[in-house]
């Protein structure tokens, strides 16, 4: 007597706080998950809390996974595909991320459609292949890290959207253009595997491989499996520098560009020379530090759906 076919198993992972699910029905939501999945031979299991609670969850679902689908925002696929590549054996589950974020910088850059159920069909039947993670003092990201102005005037933006009361929000928007209209250079040191060097900016992209182009306004890379951290010092000085480069960032203008330097290296450190502390951004999310902070590429350690834009 022949066994029954063992279906797949799929793990769907949602932040009920993310933006984008917030505001969504959650039964809805789980019912358009299933309906692709189930036609396509999968048994579903869903795990719907917060980031914290779902990266908990994580590594215990993992003995009979195929898949680990993550519904959330770039900092919660960041995070989830962090515990995908430490979880113990050879065989890790698939990381499937859908498109629920503002940017989906890493879904469009592995060729996901932005319609997140189109790119859910798409990638439950494609075939897979391997990119790579980079991590910053042991936290990893999928895109990239950036320094200086970009990261101040984040900062007094998400000040304005959390603000209750119109006199909190009138003190962001004056934070906001102070911290680019006065924006200021920081020194720092800059090491590059055994090469470093002293550079004074106010902007400072570590990229997780390099940027070609742009879509829709959107940096994009066409490899994700290089196996190297792409460094863009820049020379950026004031406001209107700081401006310029984000302008050339939209247009896909950066690795060309007279104003920028790149370079690649497989570890870098970037450290305060003039006694203040880093902001920086982590896909996104605003953060500060006293000390240095040390990058690392870590070379295919995530298994993802191949779909047309990982045809190398």
């Amino acid at each position: 007597m022949t066994s029954p076919t063992r279906l797949k198993k799929a793990v769907a992972f949602v932040n009920k706080h993310s933006g984008r699910v917030s505001s969504s029905d959650l039964h809805d939501l789980r019912e358009e998950l299933k309906k692709p999945l189930i036609a396509s031979g999968f048994d579903v299991e869903f795990v719907i809390d917060d980031c914290p609670s779902l990266m908990e969850a994580a590594p215990k679902c993992h003995p009979d996974a195929d898949y680990y689908i993550v519904i959330g925002g770039d900092g919660t696929i960041a995070a989830l595909a962090d515990i995908v590549t430490k979880l113990p054996g050879e065989r890790k589950p698939v990381f499937l991320p859908l498109p629920f974020g503002t940017a989906n910088m890493f879904t469009r850059d592995i060729g996901f459609p932005v319609d997140p159920w189109q790119a859910l069909e798409a990638a439950i039947t494609a075939d897979t292949a391997t990119v790579d993670i980079a991590r910053v003092n042991g936290r990893a990201f999928l895109n990239n890290v950036v320094l200086g102005t970009f990261a101040e005037v984040a900062e007094a933006r998400e000040n304005f959207r959390v603000a209750d009361n119109l006199h909190d929000k009138m003190l962001s928007l004056v934070e906001s253009a102070d911290a680019l209209f006065y924006s200021s250079e920081h020194r720092y040191r800059v090491q590059m595997d055994n090469h470093a060097e002293e550079v004074s900016t106010n902007t400072i992209i570590v990229s997780n491989n390099a940027f070609h182009g742009s879509v829709d306004g959107v940096p994009h890379r066409d490899r994700l499996d290089t196996g190297m951290l792409a460094v863009y010092l820049t020379e950026t000085h004031g406001g209107i520098d700081f401006l310029a480069r984000v302008a050339e960032a939209v247009l896909g203008e950066l690795a060309t560009s007279d104003a920028v330097d790149l370079r690649d290296c497989k570890r870098c450190s970037i450290a305060p020379r003039d006694g203040e502390p880093i902001h920086y951004t982590v896909d996104g999310e605003i953060l500060e530090s006293e000390g240095p902070l040390v990058f690392e590429i870590v070379p295919g350690a995530l298994r993802v759906p191949r779909l047309p834009n990982l045809e190398q």
